[in-house]
């Protein structure tokens, strides 16, 4: 196989099947496990689900699907790995409070020795928005000077703010948080592409597009990142692959450039199947892979001391 490494994405596993699965994938040398996120679900099926490619959400969203806080069960997991990335895939970063945010993930980073990743989102469900009070159609603006306010609540500066959406007095969060915690910014949408590379140190797929699209969204964000003059900063990509999930279209990715290839687990086993057989099959994909283990510890996001300091304000799409 070519040089990549690869991910597993564990939205809509139940609980105790998750913590097996997130453990085994760390000893298999899995890079990341991430989680998806909802607060509620819709009472009805939405009309059109913006992540499948037929506007369906029962593929990835099918009924009984369980939801769970992604901080307390990354917490959790934190406990139970030793190597693996923690990541959420992504958190739907404008229906919350920045402060609240900032200090879960900040957590999760410690418990885990540094190991945590923010996957971020604006989110597409509106009476999801609706229900906890906050703005749908300003999720954008308000998901902007969140960034903002993350980044230097994490700086371990002493700051006051004062913006279109929050305003607070001097506050001072606590020391600098090391490694720095990665923002990982998903979606395809124009502000999406415009958001990750403006302000983001990644960029995760939405599970949609083929490999082309890949590529287009690559060479998209990397003119952005150019025009903002953060060409020469460290930026991943991590691509859901979509086609089959086997080694030779991982190979396809892989020729392609891209380096963090994640797999969507809906696709390899049924939510409400049998853990045994879930293991099996995720050792077989480990095997074929070629996915092997990597020294135990602090991951050091693309050494992370070699990046300069974020620069805060520029977040706007």
């Amino acid at each position: 196989m070519g040089s990549a490494s690869y991910s597993i994405n564990l939205f809509g596993t139940p609980l105790p099947h998750l913590v097996e699965l997130a453990a085994r994938a760390d000893e298999l040398g899995f890079e990341a496990a991430w989680l998806g996120e909802h607060l509620i679900r819709p009472a009805q099926p939405p009309g059109s689900y913006p992540y499948a490619p037929d506007g369906s959400a029962h593929e990835v969203w099918p009924e009984g699907t369980r939801l769970n806080d992604p901080w307390v069960v990354l917490g959790h997991l934190a406990a139970v790995t030793r190597r693996i990335r923690l990541a959420t895939g992504v958190y739907i970063l404008p229906m919350r409070n920045p402060f609240a945010t900032a200090r879960a993930v900040e957590t999760v980073h410690a418990l885990s020795d540094g190991r945590a990743m923010l996957g971020i989102g604006a989110g597409w469900y509106r009476e999801e928005f609706e229900a906890v009070g906050e703005d749908f159609d300003e999720r954008g603006r308000r998901m902007d000077e969140i960034i903002d306010i993350l980044l230097r609540l994490w700086s371990g500066e002493t700051f006051s703010h004062a913006g279109d959406f929050y305003e607070f007095g001097e506050v001072c969060f606590g020391p600098a948080v090391s490694p720095p915690i990665p923002v990982v910014v998903g979606g395809d949408s124009p502000p999406a592409l415009r958001r990750a590379a403006r302000v983001g140190d990644a960029w995760y797929s939405t599970g949609i597009g083929d490999l082309g699209a890949m590529i287009a969204a690559r060479d998209r964000i990397e003119s952005l990142r150019a025009e903002a003059g953060r060409g020469s900063r460290p930026f991943d990509y991590y691509v859901r692959i979509t086609g089959d999930l086997d080694a030779a279209n991982a190979q396809r990715y892989c020729d392609a450039g891209f380096e963090h290839l994640t797999l969507p687990t809906n696709r390899l086993w049924r939510a409400a199947g049998d853990l045994t057989e879930k293991l099996d099959i995720l050792d077989q994909l480990a095997s074929d892979l070629g996915v092997a283990p990597g020294p135990t510890g602090a991951p050091g996001y693309r050494d992370a001391q070699r990046r300069a300091p974020r620069h805060v304000g520029s977040a706007r799409a």
